[in-house]
């Protein structure tokens, strides 16, 4: 009987909040074991990482990569999508090659990887889809934090030049009616310095 391919599954999240949502790691392998069923492949090892795809020297891929380099033979590395492997161009790259290098076979269920022109091609638009989609929510995040600063000055008692949300009249929060002008400025220098650091929640 001839011996099964072997093959490791892949997975990552890049916050703890995706561990609980519907890209987190339980439902990424289990994806790749039904991939890895179909193709009648031997699972070896699952490999899990929780850290941002942007950084190539994640803990579980530097794993991934002694385990693949200790194998006598091809080892399949089956990953749920591609911006589960890495969510920026050139890291992409350098990692294939790594992978490549120690003897890994990239597959995934969403997309089939190629050497020809057209499978190079699509492989780069997806990976480079993956980077902005990265920096986006670095991008949309940072604002959100900002707008919250600028708005949401802090909770406690009413000062004279501030007024409350109306929709919030049960709530101790307040708000400045023109955010940051000079004279609200020099109150905030006379407010406690515990007062400043409490947040909204």
């Amino acid at each position: 009987m001839e011996a099964k391919q072997q093959a490791v599954i892949y997975c990552r999240v890049s916050s703890v909040a995706q561990l609980k949502k519907g890209d987190g790691l339980a439902s990424q392998e289990s994806r790749c074991r039904e991939y890895a069923r179909y193709k009648g492949y031997d699972i070896l090892e699952i490999f899990n990482d929780n850290k941002s795809g942007g950084d190539a020297s994640r803990p579980a891929m530097m794993a991934l990569l002694e385990f693949l380099s200790s194998q006598k033979e091809t080892c399949v590395v089956i990953i749920d999508d591609i911006n589960r492997f890495a969510r920026d161009v050139v890291g992409h790259w350098q990692l294939r090659a790594m992978l490549a290098e120690a003897g890994g076979k990239l597959e995934s269920p969403s997309i089939e990887f190629g050497d020809d022109s057209d499978s190079i091609l699509v492989e780069n638009l997806l990976a480079s889809v993956s980077q902005h989609q990265r920096q986006k929510n670095g991008e949309q995040t940072k604002n959100r934090m900002r707008g919250r600063a600028l708005t949401a000055i802090g909770c406690s008692a009413l000062p004279s030049a501030i007024s409350t949300n109306a929709s919030r009249a049960t709530a101790t929060c307040w708000y400045a009616t023109n955010p940051w002008p000079l004279s609200f400025k020099k109150r905030l220098r006379g407010l406690p310095q515990a007062v400043l650091k409490r947040r909204l929640k």
